[in-house]
């Protein structure tokens, strides 16, 4: 299953999914300009705290990340640029 990842304005620019169907272990892609080197791949909880998954990196034309989600009631998943903008948000994919 995979979920789109969507910009302020509405439009999806990527996905997340599930590696190898594997709940808990999430894989991100995402397509933006590469003018920023350190965008970070970050899990919401429901109370809206937010947990660092690492940096994105950028292979082929794309941001990805891939790895294990941290245990707890998590809601979504959202890319943020150095200075907090947050430029898109996701549901987990199930």
């Amino acid at each position: 299953a995979v979920a789109a990842m969507v910009d302020p304005d509405g439009n999806t620019i990527g996905v997340s999914g599930l590696v190898n169907d594997v709940p808990g272990q999430v894989w991100v892609a995402v397509v933006y300009p590469s003018n920023w080197l350190d965008y970070r791949l970050e899990a919401v909880d429901t109370a809206g705290r937010s947990t660092v998954l690492g940096a994105m990196h950028l292979d082929s034309g794309a941001w990805k990340w891939a790895g294990r989600l941290p245990s707890g009631e998590l809601q979504t998943l959202r890319i943020v640029r150095p200075d907090g903008t947050v430029t898109c948000i996701g549901a987990l994919p199930v």
